[in-house]
């Protein structure tokens, strides 16, 4: 379920942009919670850690660019659309720095809000190969899978993970494989490539740093993977970003 947080004081501006998400986004089972201030928006956001903010600038009782420098600090991926009435492009240059991946000058269209809307779901769902699997499982492949996430960026072999959930390393990699239907080195890799998906997208790091940012020993091996499970290598995928 993906998480969408409107942050507007204006109730028919939040109605606007609720009825556009009903209307458009019901197959992506969204979840949305609307505030009226910067001090709710914050302590909802705590709780609801939503993927998506769609947020006035100039939201009553805080700055846009402070709100979401403390997002942030709640979520660091969180997907911010920032709306507005005035043309403040130089605040617009700095939230870029701060992951404000659209801007839109008030009063906008249906189409227009459509168009960042679509680019966020689209992102999602490549960022999200690992998302099969997040299902119930039992205690000790549950606690795996956690430590997994924390730990895939590192050298963490078969071994390193049993032990944690105290069970024989070959019974834990049976039981993995068949609770999830794959085996732990192919979700250890899907969750690499997750994250170099992120990294392509969102910065300008050369291939052999994000290979060893997501824990790949060499870029040549990282492409191999990359291009496994997407079907096309990591130069074409950042190629096919810019492009968009």
């Amino acid at each position: 379920m993906k998480n969408i947080m409107i942050v507007e004081e204006d109730e028919l501006e939040r109605q606007f942009i609720k009825d556009i998400i009903k209307e458009n986004y019901q197959r992506e089972n969204l979840n949305v919670v609307e505030v009226q201030n910067g001090i709710d928006a914050l302590s909802k956001a705590r709780v609801f850690q939503p993927e998506l903010v769609v947020m006035d600038i100039e939201v009553a009782g805080v700055n846009g660019l402070e709100l979401q420098k403390e997002m942030l600090q709640i979520k660091p991926t969180i997907y911010t659309i920032w709306t507005s009435i005035y043309s403040n492009f130089d605040l617009l240059s700095q939230g870029l720095t701060y992951n404000i991946r659209g801007y839109l000058l008030k009063p906008y269209s249906k189409t227009q809000m459509m168009q960042h809307l679509d680019k966020f779901m689209v992102r999602k769902k490549k960022y999200t190969l690992s998302e099969r699997y997040n299902k119930q499982f039992s205690e000790g492949i549950n606690k795996a899978i956690q430590f997994i996430k924390k730990n895939f960026k590192q050298k963490t072999t078969i071994d390193d993970i049993a032990n944690h959930v105290y069970l024989n390393p070959q019974y834990f990699g049976r039981l993995f494989r068949k609770e999830l239907g794959i085996s732990v080195n192919d979700y250890i890799n899907i969750l690499k490539v997750e994250e170099s998906c992120r990294l392509l997208h969102e910065t300008d790091l050369p291939l052999y740093r994000i290979a060893t940012e997501v824990g790949f020993a060499d870029s040549s091996y990282f492409t191999r993977v990359f291009t496994k499970y997407l079907k096309m290598t990591p130069h074409e995928y950042r190629k096919q970003e810019v492009v968009k």
